[in-house]
């Protein structure tokens, strides 16, 4: 019940890469941020939340928000309501199957092999 209607707010936690190219293993200390599987939005969650701490792998949220971010120069996109995804197994009968796929990063390389063809 809790994603009926909303499998476009499905978030997994965004990889995180080195400079070159290898993907970070998040630890305790690691700031995560989401990646929504629809629209590649990258959101955060606020310190305040339940689940800031535990830094769930798949998350579903009810609404976005942007605020500035403290120094002001960028804007910051947090998920607000936000209820943790334990597996993600049965999402596969209930989604688009292009919500839920996952892939390596797109690097310059193959962009440019698209960009190609």
């Amino acid at each position: 019940m809790i994603i009926s209607g909303s499998s476009e707010n499905f978030c997994r936690v965004a990889p995180i890469f080195d400079a070159n190219g290898n993907q970070i293993v998040v630890k305790s200390k690691t700031k995560v941020t989401y990646e929504s599987q629809e629209s590649k939005e990258k959101l955060s969650l606020q310190k305040l939340s339940a689940l800031y701490k535990s830094k769930p792998s798949h998350i579903i949220y009810q609404e976005a928000y942007s605020t500035s971010a403290p120094d002001g120069d960028k804007q910051i996109n947090y998920a607000k309501n936000v209820t943790q995804v334990d597996s993600v197994t049965w999402l596969h009968s209930l989604c688009s199957p292009i919500l839920l796929s996952y892939s390596k990063p797109i690097n310059d390389s193959n962009a440019h092999a698209l960009m190609v063809l």
